[in-house]
């Protein structure tokens, strides 16, 4: 998928890639991982407390969890939240 000012983090052969803009997203909440292995697109499912679509954030991976923060929505306004996500669970939670 087509898209700028997101975020990429590599966590064992997949390639996690969140939220930016581009023809299919504005910045709404969009999460898909790219396999290393096969070179194919898939959704991610989520689950829990994800974060809203945002672009401009930072994202780093540690372990097993992908780590988001800050950025801006559409409105343009900067965000100050902090989420994790479980790489192996799909599941979000806001810190």
């Amino acid at each position: 998928p087509s898209r700028c000012a997101h975020t990429a983090v590599v966590h064992k052969h997949w390639m996690y890639v969140f939220g930016g803009r581009g023809t299919r997203v504005t910045s709404g909440l969009s999460f898909d991982r790219f396999s290393l292995e096969t070179c194919m697109w898939h959704p991610v499912p989520l689950r829990g407390f994800a974060p809203g679509g945002r672009f401009l954030h930072t994202a780093a991976c540690h372990g097993d969890t992908m780590f988001i923060f800050g950025g801006m929505n559409d409105r343009t306004e900067c965000l100050s939240e902090l989420f994790m996500c479980n790489l192996i669970t799909h599941v979000w939670h806001g810190l």
